[in-house]
C-alpha cells in the first residue's frame, strides 16, 4: 500500500511483497536497497538507523584500510590538489 501511494506521486517504489523479499532479514533488505541505490521506507526505523550506522561505519573502515599505510600518513602540499 505504501509503495502504491509513493508511485501515485510519480516516484519509483517497490514493496517487499512485489519483489519476493518479504521475510528477509533487515541486513538483507538494506543490502538489496544499497545495491539498487534505493531508499527504505519502514516502520522499523530504530533498527534500520542502527543497521545503517553499522553499515556505513564498516564501509568507512574498508575504505580506510584499503589505502596503503604510506598514503594514509602522507601529507600533501595544498597546491597538489589545485587549492
Amino acid at each position: 500500500m505504501i509503495a502504491e501511494l509513493i508511485r501515485s506521486q510519480n516516484f519509483q517504489a517497490i514493496s517487499t511483497d512485489e519483489v519476493g523479499r518479504k521475510g528477509k532479514s533487515d541486513p538483507q533488505q538494506l543490502d538489496y536497497a544499497v545495491n539498487r541505490q534505493s531508499a527504505i521506507v519502514t516502520h522499523n526505523r530504530v533498527d534500520f538507523e542502527e543497521l545503517a550506522q553499522q553499515y556505513f561505519h564498516k564501509i568507512k573502515l574498508i575504505t580506510e584500510l584499503s589505502l596503503p599505510s604510506n598514503v594514509r600518513r602522507m601529507k600533501f602540499p595544498n597546491d597538489c590538489f589545485g587549492f
